[in-house]
């Protein structure tokens, strides 16, 4: 009997040793951030049995919030750090909710778009991505409604069932007067320079000092002068202004007189500049003094844009009469197909853009000038004679 009870002891004994050699007294704890491709989760806990977890930073995950650590990857039972216990190896799974972000809206404004309008549409408070609608049309005394429009000048027109709202927007309105067009803009020079419509230039370009002292109005003229003065550096005293206003798409008529004096460019033409950073389109309308004689004169036409192939009217056009004498409304007619050149109401040429490397498709400033050089302008002309290049009128309508 006692050799019995001395086996059962030692049995029993062996197996408490058992028990307590291979009872692990620290387990590790990992947190999973329970979505695809997540990365950069806190880092695993070794944590004594019986002993509770740290409280771990934290997560973030964009368009979502952290709802606390759980015990099953569908987050049924939370994690209590303050009074849960580590007894075994264990996984932790971040709850996530997302967050729900109200859309954008953007306001919508309607301008009548003519000097003086008060009233109008009232503005829209639009959803991002969503059309504005249609409002009621607005009316003008002497005028028909055509259109809302992008611009002021009013070259791309608001299509209320394809254009989405996708920032403020200000839209404007197209005015037709009744009995005929009414320009976009029109400048008569009737008082001094507007600071507000032009630039006048200061700076040097084609070999001269331009000076807004050569370029003012008088009489109901702007009078834009060159003189060549061999004692100054450059000796050329040239001229220039452009508008601030960006157009694009329409046609632009001028009243003016060149200068008789040879050996000058007098120009009036489109450039899209934008500090030396835009396209460089341009569409010319340039004088060369030097073919002017009685019942004769050149005029020379030319298209360009940076880093393509330029067009130059070869040979020049002549007008049959000398365009010094007096007054004539040259101008040139814009679409998103071709350009047309007119003088006194005639075309005298069409330039299209298939078949040519150049589309004028980006807004560009109107731009005029007066300058010498050597080549092609035969210049210089005789020193210290006073050259002017006089504008009646200026007007832009828009297609």
């Amino acid at each position: 009997m006692k050799k019995v009870f001395s086996i059962v002891a030692f049995v029993l004994l062996i197996t408490s040793c058992s028990v307590s050699l291979f009872t692990p007294s620290s387990f590790v704890v990992k947190f999973d951030l329970n979505y695809a491709g997540a990365m950069n989760g806190p880092s695993d806990q070794t944590v004594k049995a019986g002993e509770k977890l740290a409280v771990p930073v934290s997560p973030s995950r964009s368009a979502f919030s952290f709802g606390g650590w759980f015990r099953e990857a569908l987050c049924a039972t939370e994690w209590n750090f303050n009074t849960d216990t580590v007894s075994a190896d264990q996984t932790l799974y971040a709850k996530w909710t997302a967050v729900v972000i109200p859309p954008m809206s953007y306001t919508v404004t309607f301008n009548l778009n003519y000097a003086g309008f008060s009233g109008g549409p009232s503005s829209q408070t639009i959803t991002s991505g969503s059309f504005a609608s249609l409002p009621p049309a607005p009316l003008h005394t002497g005028y028909t409604f055509d259109a809302w429009y992008q611009e002021a000048v009013c070259a791309s027109e608001w299509n209320f069932t394809v254009n989405r709202v996708t920032a403020d927007t200000t839209l404007f309105a197209r005015w037709t007067a009744v009995g005929g067009p009414v320009p976009s803009f029109e400048e008569n020079f009737s008082g001094p320079l507007n600071s507000a419509i032009w630039q006048v230039a200061g700076w040097q370009e084609h070999g001269g000092q331009t000076s807004p002292e050569r370029c003012f109005t008088k009489d109901g003229y702007l009078n834009m002068i060159f003189i060549n003065d061999p004692s100054l550096t450059p000796a050329f005293r040239s001229a220039a202004l452009q508008t601030k206003q960006s157009f694009l798409y329409g046609l632009w008529e001028t009243r003016l007189k060149p200068t008789s004096v040879p050996g000058i460019l007098n120009s009036f033409y489109t450039i899209d500049w934008n500090d030396g950073n835009g396209t460089k389109q341009e569409i010319d309308i340039e004088f060369l003094t030097y073919t002017f004689g009685p019942g004769k004169g050149k005029i020379h036409f030319a298209v360009h844009a940076s880093g393509l192939t330029s067009f130059n009217l070869n040979p020049d056009i002549e007008l049959g009469f000398n365009p010094s004498d007096d007054f004539h409304v040259y101008g040139y007619d814009i679409t998103p197909e071709r350009i047309q050149w007119k003088v006194d109401g005639k075309v005298l040429y069409t330039y299209t853009y298939a078949g040519n490397d150049i589309t004028i498709n980006s807004p560009y400033q109107l731009k005029l000038n007066v300058w010498s050089a050597t080549g092609w302008v035969n210049g210089p002309p005789p020193a210290n004679t006073t050259a002017t290049y006089q504008i009646d009128w200026i007007k832009f309508y828009a297609h």
